[in-house]
Order: structure tokens, then C-alpha cells, then sequence
């Protein structure tokens, strides 16, 4: 019986999560559009918002290739994982950016 909840568990969390509503929530904590999101500006209120966006799809999207989500944003399979490394290691140095990001999972449902 644990294994059979656990599996169900574990299946629902991680299919139902997509990059539209990561992009929603990401634009609505960070207060901007999620057409900036997918844009190309390099200015800070949009550059983090949009790495944040893509480490979190790198986490919670399983069913799609690196490939796929970077072109979600209009970005290659390599610019995705630079944003995750980025983020990874600002969340280690950065506390209102791990409330941040907690909060955008919360908003998910993760």
C-alpha cells in the first residue's frame, strides 16, 4: 500500500506541471510579463525572473528535453542549463530569492 501511494503521490506532482503555468507564476512573484519572460532582454528585473523560469522548468518539467524547454523561451538547450547553474548557486548565497522561488513552487502546486 505505501508503495502504490507513494507512486501515485510522486506521478501526480511531477506530470501536471507545465511551463505556461511556471511562466505565469514566475511573472506574477517577479511582477513582470510573461512575454518579457520569453523576450530578449538582458536587463536584471527580467534576466533573473526568466533564469528563474528556466531552472524551475529544468526541475519540475520530467516529460520534455532541454531542447524543448529552452525553446519555450525562445533560448538554446545550453542557455537553459547556464540559467540553472546561475540559480543554483545564487539560492545558495541569496535567501529572499529561496523564499521566492518557494513560494513560486507553492503557487504551482509542488
Amino acid at each position: 500500500i505505501e508503495n502504490t501511494l507513494s507512486e501515485m503521490l510522486h506521478h501526480t506532482s511531477t506530470s501536471k506541471v507545465s511551463v505556461e503555468q511556471i511562466l505565469k507564476s514566475v511573472a506574477a512573484a517577479f511582477q513582470v510579463k510573461v512575454s518579457e519572460l520569453k523576450g530578449t532582454s538582458r536587463t536584471k528585473n527580467i534576466a533573473t525572473p526568466r533564469q528563474v523560469a528556466m531552472f524551475l522548468s529544468k526541475e519540475l518539467v520530467k516529460n520534455e528535453s532541454l531542447a524543448m524547454l529552452g525553446a519555450y523561451f525562445g533560448k538554446t538547450h545550453s542557455t537553459l542549463l547556464h540559467a540553472h547553474k546561475a540559480i543554483q548557486k545564487k539560492l545558495d548565497e541569496n535567501k529572499i530569492l529561496q523564499r521566492q522561488v518557494e513560494m513560486i513552487k507553492r503557487n504551482i502546486g509542488v
